[in-house]
């Protein structure tokens, strides 16, 4: 009797583990394989309307819940129509490795469309020459950090906006941002000396009584109404200066999207298209606030010119143990 007990105890414990167990663990996996299956059904319904920029995302969200030869080749030929090109190179070398391993006849389309991207890839190379590389040295390429052995190396980038990090304990961060063009093109950025930050040596204090009784006072040469308004009036016209270089900047940059054939009629643009946008749009708004700061200043500054009173500004700044003050004469 205690035998059967103990018999029908472990089969209820089995059943609870096999019965309850397996297929919660089934609708979780089959959940996940419906949400890639939905990502990938949307990539491919957004590729048909040509919104590869957006279409990429569904297929890389959807191969890193169902990983398969077919996804990762859909996501690099969607990464090659957004013009990603290292990114795609990099996909479809993954998917042909990935395909020999399982003998997978679509290995060889994939290592086919790799080669062909080769020749398209641009390259970028951070170089470190040996005073720049100091023991501590970190090195990151768009916040992640490369090894040494990549130092020098010329690696495929996707063309646009990257940076450039490199950072050592007592020192100061380096920091460049850049831009890498498409078509092959090629970009070295040789990482500097850092400069060593140094503790600013600690101010002596004076004796006590010396600072209570003491007090000091600097007296300035008198100065002009007028050519205080002639010195504002040069601050105007080199900020209307500053404004017409940038508008001017701004429309080579806007013209070059159109003519270098990244942006087409109808406004739409590659990535780099939509990168040399933004950079003339950028450099519009910043001539804008250029030119009207600067004509502004010019106005007040031919203003306070023509209408200033004739007498010198005088001033005097005092410095006492409890702070300074400022004393300002004016004559009318």
């Amino acid at each position: 009797m205690t035998r059967d007990i103990v018999a029908v105890a472990w089969t209820g414990a089995l059943l609870v583990a096999t019965g309850f167990t397996t297929p919660a663990l089934g609708d979780a996996e089959g959940q996940q394989k419906a949400a890639a299956e939905t990502l990938f059904e949307e990539g491919r319904a957004l590729v048909e309307q040509g919104m590869f920029e957006d279409a990429c995302p569904k297929f890389a969200e959807s191969q890193r819940l169902e990983p398969g030869i077919g996804t990762m080749l859909w996501l690099a030929d969607c990464l090659e129509n957004d013009g990603q090109t290292a990114s795609a190179w990099a996909a479809f070398k993954e998917a042909a490795s990935t395909a020999e391993v399982r003998r997978d006849p679509r290995a060889q389309v994939a290592r086919n469309r790799a080669e062909a991207l080769r020749p398209k890839l641009s390259h970028l190379a951070i170089s470190v020459p040996p005073a720049s590389a100091i023991d501590d040295l970190e090195v990151l390429r768009d916040g992640v950090l490369l090894g040494r052995a990549a130092w020098s190396v010329p690696v495929p980038v996707d063309p646009g906006a990257h940076s450039v990090m490199a950072r050592a304990r007592g020192h100061r961060t380096w920091t460049v941002a850049l831009v890498v063009h498409a078509d092959a093109s090629s970009l070295e950025i040789s990482v500097p000396s850092l400069e060593p930050v140094t503790a600013a040596p600690a101010l002596e204090s004076a004796p006590e009584t010396a600072t209570a009784t003491a007090a000091t006072a600097i007296a300035h040469e008198p100065l002009s109404w007028r050519t205080v308004g002639l010195i504002t009036a040069g601050v105007g016209i080199v900020g209307v200066g500053v404004g017409t270089v940038f508008s001017f900047t701004a429309k080579d940059r806007y013209d070059e999207s159109n003519q270098s054939g990244h942006c087409r009629p109808d406004n739409s643009c590659d990535s780099v298209g939509k990168q040399d946008r933004s950079d003339a749009n950028a450099l519009a708004l910043a001539a804008t606030v250029a030119m009207g700061a600067g004509a502004a200043v010019l106005i007040g500054g031919a203003v306070l010119y023509f209408s200033a009173p004739k007498g010198p500004i005088r001033w005097t700044v005092h410095g006492t143990p409890a702070g300074a003050s400022l004393d300002a004469a004016l004559r009318f």
